[in-house]
């Protein structure tokens, strides 16, 4: 068996020397007499805090926003606005921690460093939130200006018709935010799935904030608390789900070459829409279930669909993480 032992070159990458004597820098060329710094293979720390920073900023926006409105439509005291505001952040973040550890357990040998999935978790709760709402809520308005539309017209066009591609594309944009920061984050497939599961799982917190807020202010915490318990863990789970196909399509493209590199990419985001917008109108038009038929001609069609997605997008990271350990493995002695 050849051995090999590993030592640092400049302090700036590993090499590695067999019992031939002949030095090989895994993933980069000696030769060339240029070996990338660490800066540039795994990105800048200080350029991930300083938009997770900006994405900070925007979620302090997108709140002050939903309570500026609250406040408007509703009767309370101050008193009475700011404690349901802090319920409303508890009650999103509870269930967070569960949801969170599933996602980063899709690949527990390849653990992603901690910067890079707060950096797109912020994106999702800060940057994507607060442009979705802003861009939703600016049509929905116009849509009542300028074309006499009822407020339930505008509000259903802006939420099922809207609301799927617009937040799909600001919560995928993360991963580009990451790239721009990190060129060699997503490597994998499985990087492009979770870093996209997490920007939506930032998404859906800060979506759950927002939602829960109305409900506890005008009806008070047991009303909210109902609620949350309904909404809270669906909406934790199906946002993840629906922004990762947008993942496995942009990591496909990253990792391809030729043409199939932006079928892969337009396929990823237009199958995140796509699912987003069949819950969206199913929640919308679906009849109150009266059975166990009512309710697979409705919303059980659309679950089943979603159990699916997660079954497939499970098959992949498996199947990667089984020719990963089989690449690696040299064989006896």
């Amino acid at each position: 068996m050849i051995k090999e032992v590993a030592y640092r070159a400049k302090g700036e990458s590993v090499v590695s020397v067999s019992s031939t004597g002949a030095p090989r820098v895994v993933g980069y060329s000696i030769a060339a007499g240029v070996v990338p710094s660490a800066r540039r293979r795994h990105g800048s720390a200080e350029g991930l805090i300083a938009v997770l920073v900006v994405s900070g900023f925007f979620a302090l926006l997108t709140v002050g926003y939903q309570l500026s409105w609250v406040i408007a439509q509703s009767e309370g005291t101050p008193a009475a606005f700011v404690s349901g505001l802090a319920l409303s952040i508890v009650l999103a973040l509870t269930p967070l921690p569960v949801m969170f550890a599933a996602v980063v357990a899709l690949d527990r040998q390849r653990p992603r460093p901690w910067i890079r999935l707060a950096f797109v978790f912020g994106w999702g709760a800060g940057i994507a939130a607060f442009f979705s709402v802003a861009l939703e809520s600016w049509v929905s308005a116009d849509l009542q200006l300028y074309f006499g539309v009822d407020a339930t017209t505008a509000e259903t066009v802006s939420g099922v018709m809207l609301a799927p591609p617009v937040e799909e594309a600001f919560k995928g944009a993360a991963l580009v935010g990451l790239l721009c920061q990190c060129r060699r984050a997503i490597g994998s497939l499985t990087d492009g799935v979770v870093y996209a599961s997490v920007a939506g799982l930032g998404f859906a917190t800060m979506e759950n904030i927002l939602y829960y807020l109305i409900p506890i202010v005008r009806e008070g915490a047991e009303e909210g608390l109902a609620f949350a318990a309904v909404r809270g863990p669906m909406m934790l789970f199906m946002h993840p789900l629906w922004t990762s196909l947008f993942g496995l399509g942009a990591s496909y493209a990253l990792m391809s070459r030729g043409r199939v590199r932006w079928p892969a990419l337009s396929l990823g985001y237009a199958g995140a829409a796509l699912l987003h917008f069949l819950w969206n109108h199913t929640i919308d038009t679906a009849p109150a279930p009266s059975g166990v038929v009512a309710w697979l001609a409705g919303m059980g069609k659309v679950y089943l669909l979603e159990l699916v997605v997660v079954g497939a997008l499970i098959g992949v990271t498996v199947r990667e993480r089984r020719r990963r350990a089989a690449a690696t493995w040299s064989g006896p002695g």
